[in-house]
């Protein structure tokens, strides 16, 4: 069973209410899970065998949560060594990583491909991926790697990145550096697209018993930000509480600025005996969630080398995490990273004609472009082509129009106020092209008219005013 709440927009207000019921043949989500933003709504299955002696042992997990289904095999190979494969799919995504331990030592290898990245989340699993740009639909391949090393009884310090690429977009990177230890761990992020700095974040954690606490910010160029904190308390075998509080801020698209905060209960329905196989004392993979670290280990056992090497699943998991932020922090575009988004249609053409009709009466000469779709449902327009007194031949959509993106409707001005012409409507020449392409028309005219074609039924309204720099 899950009940939750959120509330909203900066208001105390409650924006949804639901409450769902979850029977299944397995624990609720084990507390060892790898990461504490996972979804409250997955399921975590683990099972480990040892050889005779103990000295060696192989634990495989499987997490299935959303769309996304992932299988991790860590093998224990005795003396403080151990061999891990991570494995992820989604929808048209999918990835993989490997890792090994040597003493003190991790080294771990991510790759990934894939059109949409917004199932793949890792650490950073919950946060929308088109919190700070309008999405982008097209082929990408991944790659990174993480450098883990046990220094003493101070913990551990942990460095990796992974690069993002798609034809004609840049390069999106993100690095980071980790500390951590059985009980806290912080990590500071960058994010580079083409080689220039765009952001930075920060994550940091405790576990104290049996509750686990997390903070996670995100700060990007153009006043972009999302703030999350995390208090997850494991109440025994079949019970877990979530307690989220999550700030986004958007220049760029404020519609989307919110405050929100929800309550989340899982509790396990049905048999208990059809939950054998979730180890809830497993913790492999997440330090603040780890019982105890054993600094010094022992070589011929192998619980004790799960307790000591739980650092070669966390640079597997940070790392699809990280190459999914880099993802997230930017489209590969800069236009379409710093481009103003709208709820609607009819709203992303005001904005655009609003900005330029001065210009356009100033210059007598009208100037065009086109309103299209994001991947993520907003909306935006290309930047204003100039035009002459009378015409404006609009750009290529192939080439104005982000990747992924699509067009529904072209906008334009009327220049200054001409008496040989009657500026103030649509001429036949507009309404003949906008029903030849099949989109939607929008005008602005001398007078400050803000006038709509609606391709389909042919019908012509008044929306309301643009500025005229009168």
């Amino acid at each position: 069973m899950q009940t939750g709440f959120v509330a909203g927009r900066h208001t105390a207000w409650i924006r949804c209410l639901g409450v769902v019921l979850l029977f299944a043949a397995s624990a609720v989500q084990a507390s060892g899970d790898a990461s504490i933003w996972a979804s409250p709504s997955a399921n975590s299955y683990s099972v480990s065998a040892f050889t005779a002696k103990g000295a060696t042992a192989t634990h495989l997990q499987a997490l299935q949560q959303q769309q996304q289904n992932s299988l991790q095999v860590t093998q224990f190979l005795g003396n403080g060594n151990a061999l891990a494969m991570r494995y992820s799919q989604a929808l048209q995504q999918r990835d993989i990583a490997l890792g090994y331990t040597w003493k003190d030592a991790t080294l771990s290898y991510m790759s990934g491909s894939g059109e949409d990245y917004a199932e793949l989340g890792g650490q950073y699993t919950g946060v929308d991926p088109y919190l700070f740009h309008g999405g982008w639909k097209q082929q990408f391949d991944y790659d990174g790697f993480a450098v883990d090393y046990r220094v003493g009884s101070f913990g551990h310090l942990q460095y990796g990145q992974a690069t993002m690429r798609s034809d004609g977009l840049l390069d999106r990177t993100a690095r980071y550096m980790e500390w951590s230890n059985s009980r806290l761990f912080a990590r500071a992020t960058r994010f580079v697209r083409g080689g220039e700095a765009i952001g930075s974040g920060l994550d940091a954690g405790i576990n104290f018993g049996n509750k686990r606490l997390a903070i996670q910010t995100m700060d990007l160029e153009n006043d972009r930000s999302m703030q999350r904190i995390r208090l997850q308390l494991d109440g025994n075998r079949t019970r877990q509480y979530w307690f989220d509080i999550a700030s986004h801020r958007n220049a760029l698209y404020r519609e989307n600025d919110d405050v929100r905060m929800m309550f989340t209960f899982k509790t396990m329905l049905g048999a208990k005996s059809l939950a054998s196989y979730a180890d809830e004392n497993n913790r492999v993979g997440n330090p603040a969630a780890s019982p105890d670290d054993d600094p010094e280990g022992s070589p011929d056992a192998a619980p004790a080398a799960k307790k000591r090497n739980p650092w070669i699943a966390r640079g597997l998991l940070i790392g699809v995490g990280v190459a999914a932020a880099a993802g997230g922090s930017s489209s590969g575009s800069p236009v379409a990273d710093r481009m103003l988004r709208f709820k609607t249609q009819s709203e992303a053409a005001l904005g655009v004609l609003n900005g330029i009709n001065p210009t356009s009466i100033r210059e007598n000469r009208e100037y065009g472009g086109w309103v299209f779709i994001n991947p993520d449902a907003s909306y935006a327009s290309t930047t204003p082509k100039k035009g002459e007194a009378t015409k404006v031949q609009l750009p290529p959509r192939s080439v104005v129009i982000p990747s992924g993106s699509r067009a529904t409707a072209s906008y334009h001005t009327h220049a200054a106020y001409d008496p040989r012409y009657d500026n103030e409507n649509f001429s036949q020449r507009d309404l003949d092209n906008d029903k030849e392409l099949g989109l939607d028309g929008y005008l602005a005219t001398p007078a400050g008219q803000f006038k709509y074609h609606n391709v389909t039924t042919g019908e012509i309204l008044v929306l309301g005013r643009v500025a005229t720099g009168g």
